[in-house]
């Protein structure tokens, strides 16, 4: 009995920390879907895993998609003019098909005017930008585009926008050695700063660079970058042992700017010597040989930067007093994901495979998940979402390109291009009980007896990481997100001895 007893006190200890430590956090807030409506239809798969098909100003969203067949390809975007009406523009004709690399990046500057690159990877970019502000019905021209932007083997662009109409774009390129086969190719990740008051690009620098004939074996992939309110530009990319284009990392590593590129310094402040190369990089995350090519920078109104990242699980880390945190697994399993922060430093991370939006209150200490309403009424989902990052860190609502894909034959599909907006209601205070309402009249009663005591700790261990019974005399999965795991130990903690 006495061993009982000890064992039933150790096991409160472990989870009264675990019920202070896991990142759970209960919020009154609620997601209401507001909008629902379909783009287009293309032939061919629109995945945009690293792209940013979707923008907006301040009364439009625009979505680029490709359509056609290989040989009769072009690249077009859909304005929203109002809630359902949508009107379309080619602006390219000639479109190279190549499977996850078809969808166009897209941003609108300060003054109103949507950028957009497009036909990456196997040929030279395409890059335009609409002759008037705020609309797409007078077409795309080259006018506002800069020789600087180099020729090649480009991919991968991506652009963000800062609070002053700035907007930024990396990309990678591959710089072709004599006789020497693609794989083999030298390649660099680029930055670049557009000035809409001037109109021309001011920057664009080989920010960081390998050849895998000088350097070692190591591939450059994706950058993700972050502006905070000071002006600082945070970036972060990923060095990948290996050649021939592997999607999976290593060693996460960190730069930040504060003269649009020019300098670039680590965490500690000191100054690299362009380009970056894996030597001297700043590695904040090592030695993870399953990190995605896909990293989110989010800065918060205290312009403290925070990366999101992906190796499988939906991870988090964040700089505070000069120093990297442990990264903290928020999700597992979670499929792709795409990551952005609200005006008040809310940070929303959305899960491609389970179609889930992530909250963080505060700081990334806890977190909140929200099932996406998505109406089916064509084909199935598949994980594909991009968010509007733009548009979240201006309004705090939550703007969404999905793609699904519909069967016709084995060989023959058809790939509808959706958007979807969501607001989230006022928070408030959080709140003291789990959102759906308990099945039992107390928090963390599992066995519905009237009491929290040990026997509920022992019932929702039994059932780790199940759906629970699922009955109504026992409810281990305490707050109804359809698995027993952590969450469930803190809510029975919460309520111990009531």
């Amino acid at each position: 009995m006495k061993k009982k007893q000890a064992f039933l006190k150790g096991l409160l200890v472990v989870f009264l920390i675990a019920a202070v430590c896991l990142p759970v956090e209960v919020r009154a807030e609620e997601i209401v879907l507001v909008a629902a409506e379909k783009v287009g239809m293309a032939s061919t798969s629109n995945f945009a895993d690293y792209h940013m098909p979707i923008a907006s100003s301040d009364d439009k969203v625009f979505i680029g998609y490709c359509v056609g067949t290989q040989g009769d390809a072009q690249t077009e975007v859909a304005m929203r003019t109002a809630p359902g009406e949508w009107s379309y523009a080619i602006v390219d004709e000639y479109t190279t098909l190549d499977n996850t690399h078809n969808v166009p990046s897209l941003i609108v500057d300060g003054h109103g005017y949507l950028h957009v690159a497009f036909d990456m990877h196997n040929s030279s970019w395409g890059y335009k930008v609409s002759l008037s502000p705020n609309t797409i019905e007078d077409g795309f021209g080259e006018e506002n585009s800069n020789p600087s932007l180099p020729e090649g083997r480009n991919t991968y662009p991506r652009f963000w926008r800062d609070e002053k109409g700035k907007i930024y774009l990396t990309w990678r390129r591959k710089a072709p050695p004599a006789s020497v086969t693609p794989s083999r190719y030298a390649k660099s990740i680029n930055f670049g700063v557009y000035d809409p008051t001037i109109g021309i690009w001011e920057t664009v620098t080989d920010l960081a660079y390998e050849d895998p004939h000088t350097d070692g074996e190591w591939v450059l992939g994706k950058a993700g970058v972050g502006i905070g309110g000071d002006g600082r530009v945070h970036l972060a990319f990923v060095w990948t042992p290996g050649l021939g284009g592997t999607w999976k990392g290593q060693d996460l590593t960190y730069a930040y700017t504060d003269d649009n590129g020019k300098t670039w310094h680590k965490t500690d402040g000191s100054v690299y010597n362009l380009p970056i190369t894996r030597d001297q990089a700043d590695i904040i995350v090592s030695g993870n040989p399953d990190i995605r090519t896909q990293q989110y920078v989010l800065v918060d109104p205290e312009n403290r930067p925070h990366i999101i990242f992906f190796d499988g699980n939906l991870n988090h880390i964040v700089l505070e007093n000069g120093r990297w945190s442990t990264p903290q697994v928020v999700a597992m399993n979670t499929g792709g994901i795409d990551a952005g922060i609200d005006p008040s430093g809310i940070l929303t991370v959305v899960t491609e495979r389970e179609g889930k939006v992530y909250r963080s209150y505060d700081g990334g200490k806890t977190w909140r998940s929200f099932v996406l309403e998505r109406p089916v009424d064509d084909g199935s989902y598949s994980n594909n979402i991009r968010i509007d990052q733009w548009w979240l860190k201006k309004t705090g609502r939550l703007r969404i390109y999905n793609m699904r894909k519909i069967r016709l034959s084995d060989t023959e599909f058809l790939f509808p291009i959706w958007f979807f907006e969501y607001r989230f209601t006022d928070g408030g205070e959080p709140s003291s009980t789990p959102t759906p309402t308990p099945a039992c009249d107390k928090t963390g009663d599992v066995d519905c007896d009237g009491a929290v005591d040990s026997r509920d700790i022992l019932l929702a261990l039994k059932a780790w990481l199940t759906e629970g019974t699922l009955d109504n005399n026992y409810r281990e999965d305490v707050n109804g997100d359809g698995k027993v795991n952590g969450v469930d130990f803190a809510w029975v903690m919460r309520g111990y001895g009531n």
